[in-house]
């Protein structure tokens, strides 16, 4: 009884045991604090990397969205020119370009009275290109109208520029305008309507010339001169009659020449 009541005496580490558990937890330690830094930075740069991609893929979403409203590459329909050119495939329309005679040395207005006009943009500017044009030189060239509108969309027009030499009896303008004007004075145009007037005055001319088949087709003047002063010529010197006394009469006339070939009716 009495070695079963005797207590039982703990038995503890020795003093190695101790100094080996206190080395250990010196070397955790030490661990712990070498590696801590680059394991407090790896947990931040994962972090930041997570927020990152967040980041980025609620970026994406927003440039999907805005690229499905746009339409593709981020380009607005309004702002791609193939889109506009499908909504818009009408060119503009060059309004005013006409066809003008000058003789050598005038100047002449290309612009003028030209306009042009989109169905979507409105009015668009006109470039004129008349390099092709010597006022200084007989001849009959031509200059080129082209209009764009934001859609790409390109009209073009032309225009015939006469260039005419000085009507070498021009010095005997004065004499043709006063037989005329006796001429237009022998029709009796008062109180005629001017189809009628004009009628009086191809009579005239008719009646008043003979067919001779030959006439001086270098100049309008003095061809007419002969006409009403020798009463023959051909159809150049029923033309320069008639044309003197029209404008006599106040008609505006326009010369008409043929394009290619051989004049040799007027």
């Amino acid at each position: 009884m009495e070695k079963s009541r005797r207590k039982r005496k703990r038995s503890f580490p020795g003093p190695a045991w101790a100094v080996v558990g206190l080395a250990l937890l010196a070397g955790l330690a030490g661990l712990l604090w070498a590696f801590w830094p680059e394991a407090a930075e790896a947990g931040a740069g994962t972090e930041a990397a997570r927020a990152s991609q967040e980041s980025g893929a609620e970026a994406a979403a927003g440039t999907n969205q805005e690229t499905e409203a746009e339409g593709p590459l981020g380009v607005s329909l309004a702002e791609d020119p193939v889109k506009q050119e499908e909504l818009d495939p009408e060119p503009p329309v060059i309004l005013g370009v006409q066809d003008q005679t000058v003789e050598e040395g005038d100047s002449i207005s290309y612009r003028s009275g030209v306009t042009a006009t989109d169905n979507v943009d409105g009015e668009v500017p006109v470039e004129v290109d008349a390099s092709q044009v010597d006022l200084d030189e007989a001849g009959v060239y031509t200059v080129v109208y082209t209009a764009e509108d934001a859609a790409g969309n390109v009209a073009r027009e032309t225009a015939r520029i006469t260039v005419t030499a000085p009507d070498p009896g021009e010095d005997n303008r004065e004499e043709m305008v006063g037989l005329a004007r006796e001429a237009v004075e022998e029709c009796g145009l008062e109180g005629l309507d001017s189809r009628d007037q004009l009628y009086a005055m191809f009579w005239y001319v008719k009646n008043h010339m003979t067919y001779t088949g030959d006439s001086d087709k270098t100049s309008q003047v003095n061809e007419a001169i002969r006409g009403f002063e020798e009463g023959q010529g051909d159809c150049f010197t029923y033309f320069s009659m008639l044309k003197a006394m029209m404008e006599e009469a106040g008609f505006e006339t326009r010369d008409v020449t043929r394009l290619g070939g051989e004049t040799r009716h007027f």
